[in-house]
């Protein structure tokens, strides 16, 4: 323990406060207006009484917030969650002194019980805290909120900077996906650009090139015994009506630009129990699909048999991951970097294949990231506690 400046003492909090536990109160007894009602660890309804006058010094005394220490608001009525340390009126401790310095006192013996933390009165009354004279501890919290008011002041200023470089972000996607990123290129190579027509053409000829491969690779699994879903004739490949586009440029349905296939939904699918840390395949979950791609913190694998019970779902490398349910429209690509070879989706994701014929990764990346796609799901999301994307509202997005 470090030695005190001179005049300063160290004292137990039975010798500076009463210890007081908040009364009861039903919710049942909660009324629309009123005063707040302090929990455990903040403001849980509104009645018509207080029971403290000025703001109270407390500690949270039930449950998973045990030890925490709040002031609670002037007019405050405080429940039993919350033991209340009450400074006598004349007092040499000031009661935002008191309040700050219990935030480093050591309370390493104050919360007992695993299955339902508490704190008794009696675990209280022996915590030990500094006490400086009290013009000093007036100076103290002077000092303390000034430092915080700059430090809230530079947070807020973090948030605004993050909100406006998000929203400097989405025009640059805007831009990048219109073509009006690159109008003097356009202008400088007009003349060497293929027409609408030719371009879809060629992308419709890519895409039928392509499908063959995978109606091949398809038959070969399934001469071996492999059970795998058939692969599904593209739709045409047709311009779409909308804004003026630069020369050469295509509105296509996503649908035309890519395969799109979700998760594996049936009976096979895996439960709780046929995971583990693990494994043959890495069964992706919301945690590994984020907004600016993968990540592999937390992953759960299943069994080679497992993986082998399912039809649909399974990566290939090139693939792009988007989610459909939850927080929709993360991005993830499957490329060279991934450190897995063998991976599957979950129900709430789509895969998209064969792209490569209409664009590039990065390219489809900027595309499902852009206000452009962002509005679009906004408008055909269904459900509030859960939003999901059904992939027949998915399929007909204009890209």
């Amino acid at each position: 323990m470090s030695a005190l400046p001179k005049s300063w003492s160290r004292a137990p909090l039975k010798d500076v406060c009463s210890i007081v536990y908040g009364k009861t109160l039903p919710k049942a007894k909660f009324s629309e207006e009123g005063y707040p009602v302090y929990g455990a660890n903040g403001i849980i309804g509104r009645y018509p009484k207080f029971l403290y006058q000025d703001e109270q010094v407390l500690i949270s005394c039930r449950g998973a917030y045990s030890g925490k220490i709040n002031l609670s608001p002037q007019k405050a009525f405080i429940t039993n969650n919350s033991l209340v340390l009450e400074l006598p009126e004349k007092s040499s401790v000031d009661k935002r002194y008191l309040y700050y310095c219990l935030h480093t006192a050591n309370k390493t013996k104050l919360v007992t019980g695993s299955a339902q933390p508490q704190v008794t009165i009696n675990n209280a009354k022996v915590i030990e805290v500094s006490i400086a004279p009290l013009p000093e501890q007036r100076r103290i919290v002077a000092r303390i909120e000034e430092i915080f008011s700059r430090l809230d002041a530079g947070v807020a200023a973090l948030h605004l900077a993050k909100a406006q470089l998000q929203r400097y972000r989405q025009s640059v996607l805007a831009a990048a996906v219109t073509g009006q990123l690159t109008q003097s290129w356009h202008a400088k190579h007009a003349k060497s650009l293929p027409t609408p027509e030719a371009h879809l053409a060629l992308i419709a000829e890519r895409r039928k090139q392509a499908f063959q491969l995978r109606l091949d690779a398809w038959q070969k699994k399934s001469d071996s015994g492999l059970k795998q879903p058939k692969p599904k004739i593209p739709p045409p490949v047709e311009n779409q009506s909308g804004p003026l586009l630069p020369t050469g440029w295509v509105r296509l349905k996503i649908a035309s630009v890519c395969d799109i296939e979700d998760g594996d939904r049936g009976k096979a699918y895996p439960k709780k129990v046929d995971f583990s840390p693990s494994g043959f395949c890495l069964f992706l979950n919301t945690g590994n699909v984020r907004p600016d791609g993968f990540r592999f913190q937390k992953n759960q694998f299943i069994t080679k048999e497992k993986h082998f019970e399912l039809r649909k779902g399974t990566l290939e490398l090139g693939d792009v991951v988007f989610t459909s349910r939850g927080t929709i429209g993360n991005i993830a690509h499957f490329n060279d970097s991934v450190p897995f070879e063998t991976m599957r989706i979950n129900s709430g994701m789509f895969i998209l294949r064969g792209f490569q014929a209409a664009v590039s990764a990065e390219f489809l990346a900027c595309l499902l990231r852009s206000p452009q796609v962002r509005d679009q799901i906004a408008k055909l999301q269904s459900g509030s506690a859960q939003p999901q994307l059904p992939i027949r509202e998915f399929r007909e997005f204009l890209s």
